[in-house]
């Protein structure tokens, strides 16, 4: 099952997250995030997510129209950096499931 289905080229449709580890919300005041997806050991892409609600940690990655070129099923995962230096994944156990499908 994906967690982010679209279509090949398409730019509207953003993908949101809301960061969260055991259940509990990571405050994201003064961090940086990366959003990184990958198929198998290439990584497609690798650049900063918008940072939407602090406190409630949500992110958005808005998607150019190369990004989406290739069709597939991709992992995808954001890289936290805390204002201590210290990075974490989300999620933390898995990967996104991101599927990108032909356009017609």
């Amino acid at each position: 099952m994906s967690d982010f289905i679209t279509k090949q080229g398409d730019t509207r449709n953003a993908l949101e997250a809301h960061l969260k580890e055991n259940g509990v919300t990571i405050d994201l005041t003064g961090c940086t995030v990366n959003f990184i997806l990958h198929d198998n050991d290439t990584v497609l892409i690798n650049r900063s997510a918008t940072i939407t609600d602090e406190t409630n940690g949500v992110v958005v990655i808005n998607f150019t129209k190369n990004e989406l070129d290739n069709i597939g099923k991709f992992e995808g995962e954001f890289k936290v950096t805390f204002p201590s230096s210290e990075v974490e994944t989300f999620p933390n156990q898995d990967y996104l499931n991101i599927e990108i499908l032909k356009s017609l």
